[in-house]
């Protein structure tokens, strides 16, 4: 079995979760990562992050735990990863 890997420049967001945010699934030092939809599908039609893909922001690596789409209207215009790591 062989991995194959994509790699992406995007422009993004982060931002730690806060306090309130910390429940089930969202761990202290976890953050939020918001990329938009058109520079992921620009990039040779490659799909959204999901959970086990990697980030790397800074020389710093964050494991993607889940990817929400951001809609307007019908329209997927971003991503919000939860991240962990870094």
């Amino acid at each position: 079995m062989t991995t194959t890997f994509i790699e992406i420049a995007v422009t993004g967001r982060l931002r730690a979760f806060t306090p309130e945010e910390i429940t089930t699934g969202v761990m202290n030092g976890d953050a939020e990562v918001t990329i938009t939809a058109a520079t992921v599908l620009a990039s040779a039609g490659f799909a959204p992050p999901v959970k086990g893909d990697f980030v790397a922001i800074d020389g710093k690596n964050w494991a993607v735990q889940g990817c929400n789409p951001l809609m307007v209207a019908s329209s997927v215009v971003a991503y919000a990863l939860h991240v962990r790591g870094g």
